[in-house]
């Protein structure tokens, strides 16, 4: 409505009256809206739970969202307090309690829910022509891994557990 959009429920009816300007779906009780070009998220009676001051915001897995702040990846606990510093050049959401990220946009780890690192980042290929992180998330214990070899899958030790051998995978 007016360039604006909120949200309904399973019904149609209007649960938060459309006031922002682009939203997320609800992850963990939260859903991240932007409101004058910045990031924060709401709760579901719409009421601010965490005030917009980020330049990006994702859903909420694991009990943390990535959200970029001053060009820079890092993440937030639902009272918005920085768990993880901002420090990283992209990062995925956490999924079984690990997140991909890189520094460099060319190398790829894994951090735990802490921020510590549990794998190194030595993951993806450096080539203009493919443009995707060197990781995905982990599924069931393992998590897809490019280096010139191919697509493989590491364990949360890092531990290599499907040789990298395909050129394309999904987790």
């Amino acid at each position: 409505i007016n360039g604006k959009v909120g949200y309904i429920d399973k019904t149609g009816k209007v649960v938060i009256n459309p006031q922002f300007d682009s939203i997320m779906p609800f992850s963990e009780g939260l859903a991240a809206v932007k409101v004058g070009g910045k990031w924060g998220f709401v709760d579901k009676a719409g009421k601010y739970v965490i005030d917009p001051q980020f330049e990006s915001a994702h859903d909420f897995a694991d009990g943390l969202a990535p959200v970029l702040v001053g060009g820079r990846l890092g993440y937030i606990d639902q009272r918005g307090k920085f768990v993880v510093n901002p420090q990283y050049w992209s990062g995925h959401q956490f999924s079984e309690g690990y997140a991909g990220f890189s520094s460099d946009s060319k190398t790829w780890g894994f951090i735990d829910t802490t921020g510590r690192v549990v794998v190194p980042a030595k993951f993806g290929v450096d080539t203009p022509v493919v443009s995707t992180s060197g990781v995905g998330p982990f599924s069931e214990g393992l998590a897809m891994v490019l280096t010139e070899g191919g697509w493989g899958f590491i364990d949360p030790t890092g531990k290599q557990v499907v040789s990298p051998q395909f050129g394309r995978a999904g987790g």
